[in-house]
């Protein structure tokens, strides 16, 4: 952008009292050399969401901003190394630059730095130094190319936050990390970390430690060292085994520990002194040998105990529970009478207890009640105290045939039963009940619902015997009605009921009332036959019917509000209603109405986004869709009459295409004009000859085409400059597959069982792809040159028996997969030394391979499956494979000396094994 040398001047005066700069500006401005000119007094940076920005400028000469704000920008690739000369740069944010895999090593020299924040990149390792030691902040979370954490985090020492959750492939952390004497909190949850180091207990300042989620196996000894700790969550840690170490001395600050869905097998005894302690987790841990005492000061407790009578026996003392959860202790049965005087108590969850028969008197200051899986209970104790409550749950409870004390729950808004039951008498009295969801009842009729003023959901299943429901008509506030599996309900009646009293054996519903009604789902009522009368419901958005197997549909023309219509194996509708004067109608999906035979007309359907018709084999042809310029979903599936697909030049609203077994269609309409279409997929259609020109489809993103037998070329390919994956699978007389070079985008190629493909085009050019798969691909023989593939992360050549050798693949940095497996003529694999990135070798069952590259330098190699190589002599050194977790070798014959292996990998050889020398 090129400016007069006077307006520069206005705008250098203009700008120079801005502080505060945002991407708008960025929009307007356009040029990073006029943003160093003008804005001089420039303090904050704020690009979020850039899409276009692929990198920063120099910052040289920039102003001395203290943050830069650079989220969401999806093409940044890279931070320009000046980055070292924001001296007064207090915070960086690079959140959610997903294609960002490298920082700077100027990063370190940023004295200022308080805050750094790199979450959902794709960086791997992140720089730091002791010129950043004024960082107080680092979050990487979801950063799943994260594997190491250097030794000089030790620099960092001002760092109060160090947030590495969701980093999946972060496997160690360093000793190092105890030299962080300010840091207040590390999460490490749902990372791979197996083991903390003794150093983390002389984190003198640590209050939050989370490894929740994580693959850590034990307890560090020095974890008693950390005095100010007040949350130590290692929750759902499933190898987490051993005792907590606390025996000498408990962090007297502890408030919340969390040890649920572990193996720990031991609480210490000096758990009771811990006053503060408010949450406790051990739900599930099912290797809990005893329980200590616990501490009266406890808020939250979850527990699972394999002999849980001290515990319980214990409850009294606990006065300031307020939500107790226990679960899965199968040796007991029955809960002590004092939980009754736990006056503070809100919540109880009591489930998986098989041996328990009675139930105490409970609380009435409860709030929440849920009881499941409880299958020796007899019978419940009397509710009618419990005039607090508002949530319970019956679930599973099989001998539990009644409610005592239903009717006094006056505060009561969702009741959630599945079991037997043969009445619930009071239901109609619960005047606050919002939420009803009743499963398996043995009862004919449900009571007379006309008193819930304020229900809104109501959900009916399994109810074999049901026959009645009552007074659905005064429901005003009703919103969804859902009724699923109630073989007995025959008819749904959508006006007054005149037939009540002439001897019909099933009632009849009146839902004429239900001015709120939004949903309306019926499955599985196989007796019902009519829906009439449904133009009353006015305000009716989901009408979903399915497994009504005798069911016709009526006139649908008052359904004003109408946005989804589903209708799912109704076998006896042979045609629909009009539905031209349904304005707002969004979705329409059809599916297994064998004897639908006809779609009306869809005209007047303006707002229509989705139409889906699957396995409607009687339709022979659609409607016209010229009028539904909405349109953004197209599905075809099993509709073996349908012949002919009409014209799609119109849907410019079309984003997604999908035929599949729709064998009759020998050719496709003209699809060149579907600008905006991202997903094309073409799956078993066997008469289908010919793709027609792609040219036009510049949004495309996706193109599959899968058991097309027929088709034997495909049309041009390289104007889909958006495209990210090519899928072509059976397509067994596809010859060759189109030039690809301007497939700038592609990022996952799959060639499957296409056996008359003899070689493939250029692939060199394709920098962004990042999976290479072919398979069964019996007449291919070469592969081409795979060096420009920089993004490449997994490469498959499977069951491709006329390959013999490979191209380079050293400067495939960035590869995480080689899957070579079963290529019968395959003698030779490369040189691998270049694949610093790669975590899974696979050349199982290449039966011609003799020998091994040198594979010492795949320090990141996790998996080794050689199986099946039978003419392999030798596995080459190991010892630097310090990631190793798993060597596969049975069938491999030849092999007479196995390498030595460290104690962490598991060899998978079978009795082969027996025979092998190690060295």
């Amino acid at each position: 952008m090129e400016l007069s040398s006077g307006l520069t001047n206005c705008i250098d005066h203009f700008f120079s009292y801005f502080t505060y700069w945002t991407a708008s500006f960025y929009c307007f401005i356009h040029s990073w050399s006029l943003l160093h000119q003008v804005l001089k007094k420039l303090e904050v940076v704020n690009l979020t969401g850039c899409q276009e920005l692929t990198g920063t400028p120099h910052f040289f000469s920039f102003p001395p901003i203290r943050k830069l704000i650079l989220d969401g920008c999806h093409a940044l690739v890279a931070v320009h190394q000046s980055i070292g000369h924001l001296t007064s740069l207090e915070s960086l944010s690079l959140k959610n630059c997903c294609s960002l895999e490298q920082l700077p090593e100027e990063l370190g020299s940023l004295s200022s730095l308080a805050e750094l924040v790199v979450d959902g990149t794709l960086v791997q390792e992140i720089p730091m130094s002791a010129g950043m030691a004024s960082l107080k902040i680092l979050s990487a979370k979801w950063c799943r190319s994260l594997t190491l954490i250097p030794a000089s985090i030790e620099c960092l020492k001002e760092l109060q936050h160090l947030f590495l959750n969701h980093c999946g492939s972060l496997r160690e952390i360093p000793s190092s990390i105890g030299e962080l004497q300010s840091l207040e909190e590390l999460n490490l949850s749902h990372t791979s970390v197996r083991h903390l180091p003794d150093s983390v207990g002389y984190l003198s300042k640590l209050r939050v430690l989370d490894i929740s989620h994580s693959s850590v196996r034990s307890f560090p000894h020095s974890l008693w060292k950390l005095q100010k700790l007040e949350v130590l969550n290692a929750s759902h840690c499933r190898r987490l085994a051993g005792a907590v170490p606390f025996e000498l001395k408990c962090p007297t600050f502890l408030r919340v520990l969390g040890l649920g869905y572990t193996n720990v097998d031991e609480l210490p005894l000096s758990i009771h002194g811990l006053s503060h302690l408010q949450t406790l987790d051990f739900k599930r841990c099912t290797k809990l040998r005893t329980l200590p005492e616990l501490p009266f000061s406890l808020v939250n407790l979850k527990v699972t105990c394999p002999t849980p009578v001290t515990v319980l026996a214990n409850l009294a003392g606990l006065v300031n529970l307020n939500q107790l959860e226990i679960v899965q202790c199968y040796n007991v049965t029955q809960i002590p009478q004092e939980i009754g005087a736990l006056s503070q108590l809100k919540g109880l969850s009591i489930g998986d207890y098989p041996g328990l028969k009675l139930l105490p008197q409970l609380p009435s200051s409860l709030r929440g009640l849920q009881l499941s899986h409880l299958s020796s209970l007899v019978r419940l104790p009397n509710l009618s105290k419990l005039k607090k409550l508002s949530t319970f749950l019956l679930w599973d409870c099989r001998r539990i045939v009644k409610i005592p004390g239903l009717k006094k729950m006056i505060s009561l808004k969702k009741l959630t039963v599945k079991s037997p039951l043969a009445n619930l008498d009071g239901l109609g009295s619960l005047s606050a009940l919002s939420y009803l969801w009743v499963e398996g009842w043995e009862c004919k009729r449900l009571p007379n619902l006309s008193e819930l003023k304020w229900i809104r959901d109501i959900t009916v299943r399994s109810c074999d015997n049901l026959v009645e429901i009552q007074a659905l008509s005064s429901l005003h506030t009703l919103r969804t009605l859902s009724i699923r599996d109630c073989k007995l309900l025959k008819e749904l009646l959508l006006a007054r009921c005149g037939r009540l009293g002439q001897g019909h054996i099933f009632e009849i519903l009146e839902l004429t009332g239900l001015t709120s009604l939004e949903t309306l789902e019926v499955h599985g009522c196989d007796t019902i036959e009519m829906l009439r009368e449904l133009s009353s419901l006015q305000k009716l958005k989901k009408l979903v019917l399915a497994r009504c197997e005798r069911l016709q549909i009526s006139e649908l023309t008052g359904l004003t509000s109408l946005e989804t219509l589903k209708v799912h194996c109704c076998d006896a509708i042979e045609m629909l209603p009009e539905l031209s004067s349904l304005q707002k109608l969004k979705e329409l999906a059809l599916a297994g109405c064998g004897r639908l035979g006809q779609i009306p007309e869809l005209t007047g359907l303006t707002s229509l986004e989705t139409l889906k018709v699957r396995g409607c084999g009687a339709i022979e042809m659609l409607p016209e869709l010229s009028s539904c310029q909405k349109l953004k979903e197209l599905v075809l599936v099993y509709c073996r009459g349908l012949g002919r697909i009409p014209e799609l030049t119109r849907l410019t609203s079309l984003e997604t295409l999908r035929v599949q077994s729709c064998n009759a269609i020998e050719m496709l309409p003209k699809l060149s004009s579907l600008q905006k279409l991202k997903n094309l997929e073409l799956a078993c259609c066997g008469q289908l000859g010919q793709i027609l020109e792609l040219t036009g489809l510049t949004s495309l993103e996706t193109l599959v085409v899968q058991d097309c037998y027929a088709i034997e070329m495909l049309p041009e390919l390289s104007s889909l400059q958006k495209l990210k994956k090519l899928a072509l699978a059976g397509c067994e007389r596809l010859g060759q597959i189109p030039e690809l070079t301007g497939l700038t985008s592609l990022e996952m190629l799959e060639v499957h069982g296409c056996n008359a493909i003899e070689m493939l085009p250029e692939l060199s050019s394709l920098q962004k792809l990042k999976k290479l798969a072919l398979a069964s691909c019996g007449r291919l023989g070469q592969i081409p040159e795979l060096t420009g593939l920089r993004s490449l992360e997994i490469l498959e050549i499977r069951k491709c028996v006329g390959i013999e050798m490979l191209p380079d693949l050293s400067s495939l940095r960035k590869l995480e997969q080689l899957s070579l497996a079963n290529n019968e003529r395959l003698g030779r694999i490369p040189e691998l030394t270049g694949l610093a990135s790669l975590k899974i070798l696979d050349i199982s069952g290449c039966g011609a391979i003799e020998m091994l590259p040198d594979i010492s330098s795949l320090c990141k190699l996790d998996k080794l499956n050689l199986a099946c190589c039978k003419r392999l002599r030798q596995i080459p050194e190991l010892t630097g494979l310090a990631l190793l977790k798993l060597l596969i070798i049975h069938g491999c014959e030849a092999i007479e000396i196995l390498p030595e292996v460290s104690s962490r990998c598991e060899v998978i050889g079978g009795a082969d094994r027996g025979r092998l020398q190690t060295y």
